[in-house]
């Protein structure tokens, strides 16, 4: 299982394999989501690369959030209530 928080202040905080923190920012209007990582002890689990900045497409639906890697569809998350 994965654990991905995102904490009203713009950090998110990821648990697959290690821990994997950072910041984020949302676009709603373009679905533009851009990433800075603090800490990357999950390797090429959670929302970067090893580390690795970067800017992908986010839809949320409803409770569902979709992340896609260069137009493809790559991870689909439920939120957990």
């Amino acid at each position: 299982y994965i654990s991905l928080t995102f904490y009203p202040n713009g950090y998110y905080i990821v648990y697959h394999d290690g821990v994997e923190y950072g910041t984020y920012s949302y676009n709603p209007a373009t679905n533009e989501c851009n990433v800075n990582v603090i800490l990357d002890e999950n390797g090429q689990y959670g929302l970067a690369n090893s580390g690795t900045p970067y800017s992908d497409e986010w839809v949320v639906d409803g409770d569902t959030l979709m992340i896609y890697e260069n137009g493809l569809l790559d991870a689909t998350f439920e939120r957990v209530k």
